[in-house]
């Protein structure tokens, strides 16, 4: 049944404009974006790097920042799908429908859940692709990129166990929309509070999701970084059960 849910979401978003509409700004958007991040390393960068012995190349200098703004784009995009398979349906009612049948919670939340991963998924090879293809051009540091990647895709993924908690509080899209950037921001300020120089905090910074994610940018694959993820989603996933329990007295 869970595959079922997950099947469904998926093709009540991919068949939607909105989600084409999204996906082609932000892949436009992205594509300016390395390729300004291309010609400052090459018309500016490149000739500074020639002295140094170690100098970092086109995967640190271009992609590790260019995979940057994919994760910054994803978690404002793909996480909204959220609303739509949340808030509008408890808006239209069709959660009673869904809660009435014979499943349980645990599949109605996985099922909303695996939806989004798979955006999020599609989303980051897509993008990653557009970095990949300098691979034909110059060498790439592919263990770094594929470390990156799976920041990027546990970044995005995890925080939408997040929005679809936020979602399933209410039954008005603009405030679901609202609460959800509204806690992307507590994430931001948690990192710029930790990180400050008169007030460093590490509880801070281990609760934010950026340095976690800017870790595995630089090609760390550290197992702190992934059960940070896994235990995020964790958290999130089990508090959306648990408000769906509640609500329905299941």
């Amino acid at each position: 049944m869970t595959w079922l849910i997950t099947h469904n979401e998926f093709k009540r978003v991919w068949y939607s404009s909105i989600a084409w509409v999204l996906f082609s700004i932000a892949l436009f958007v992205l594509g300016l974006l390395l390729l300004v991040l291309l010609n400052n390393f090459y018309s500016d960068v490149q000739a500074k790097l020639v002295s140094l012995k170690h100098a970092p190349g086109l995967t640190d200098l271009v992609i590790a920042p260019y995979l940057f703004w994919v994760a910054v784009v994803g978690v404002f995009i793909v996480p909204l799908f959220a609303v739509r398979s949340c808030t509008e349906e408890r808006l239209q009612g069709a959660d009673l429908l869904l809660s009435s049948a014979p499943i349980s919670n645990v599949q109605i939340v996985l099922g909303k859940f695996f939806a989004l991963t798979l955006f999020a998924f599609i989303y980051t090879a897509v993008c990653s692709s557009l970095a990949l293809a300098l691979g034909y051009f110059t060498a790439l540091d592919y263990g770094k990129i594929a470390a990156a990647c799976l920041g990027v895709f546990l970044y995005i993924s995890s925080f939408c166990a997040a929005a679809i908690f936020v979602a399933h509080l209410t039954r008005t899209p603009i405030i679901a929309t609202a609460a959800i950037l509204g806690l992307l921001l507590v994430l931001v300020m948690l990192y710029m509070s930790g990180s400050a120089t008169s007030s460093s905090s590490e509880l801070f910074l281990y609760l934010s999701n950026f340095p976690h994610l800017a870790d595995m940018l630089t090609g760390s694959i550290d197992t702190t970084h992934i059960a940070y993820f896994l235990l995020f989603t964790l958290l999130f996933l089990c508090l959306s059960v648990r408000n769906l329990n509640r609500r329905y007295c299941f």
